[in-house]
């Protein structure tokens, strides 16, 4: 998909803990298409944002008339481990309570959403712990709004998260996604594939989990 929208207009901005609802909105735009109610969805998208946003000091925002359109999520780890975002806890804690209890009577697909982002956080977490020369520095979300993919919006955000990165002290940084995603987004910015796991082993046409590094 491209767009001609102008996007002269966004701002950037240090993301704040009033943005949690406009962030998980953002996230129902993208993923959670497979829970049909809707205090289900938003359950799902505040636990898969809150679960990157607790281990992303560096969250950018791209705002437009008001309106959150974007957004970047990072961190610079250090000696193995993932630092922590102490803003987010609170949400995060009560909200993994709600989908805990939730989860005790959600069928597969809900279940899926509400806790499959952490289990990819988990096998990054296992690759830090490597200490990779990858390793350095995570980018743990990025998304913008459907309508304005193709206008440069995404390559905004991320070339200011690679600076904040580097920033940091990181030369090179990693990335989880999967098949459903635009993984060539990735690929077309010279990022290289460094692990893959799929649901049927050996067969990349079913879903996959996949991790990306790049150098900043």
């Amino acid at each position: 998909m491209t767009t001609s929208a102008d996007i002269s207009a966004i701002t950037y901005r240090e993301a704040t803990v009033d943005d949690l609802e406009a962030i998980a909105t953002l996230y129902t735009h993208h993923w959670c298409n497979l829970v049909p109610d809707p205090a289900d969805k938003m359950l799902a998208a505040r636990m898969c944002v809150l679960a990157p946003l607790l281990r992303s000091p560096l969250t950018i925002v791209a705002e437009l008339d008001g309106a959150v359109v974007g957004v970047c999520m990072g961190c610079v780890t250090h000696d193995g481990h993932v630092p922590e975002d102490a803003r987010w806890r609170p949400a995060f804690d009560e909200t993994l309570a709600l989908a805990t209890e939730r989860a005790k009577t959600a069928d597969k697909a809900l279940e899926g959403q509400l806790f499959g982002d952490m289990r990819e956080f988990a096998k990054a977490d296992e690759f830090i712990a490597t200490g990779s020369e990858y390793a350095q520095a995570q980018l743990n979300l990025f998304m913008v709004e459907p309508w304005l993919i193709g206008a440069g919006l995404g390559g905004e955000l991320f070339g200011r998260m690679r600076g904040l990165l580097r920033e940091g002290g990181a030369t090179r940084f990693f990335l989880m996604t999967d098949t459903e995603s635009n993984f060539a987004y990735y690929e077309h910015r010279g990022m290289v594939r460094i692990w893959e796991r799929y649901d049927v082993p050996g067969d990349p046409t079913s879903w996959g989990a996949l991790m990306y590094g790049g150098e900043l």
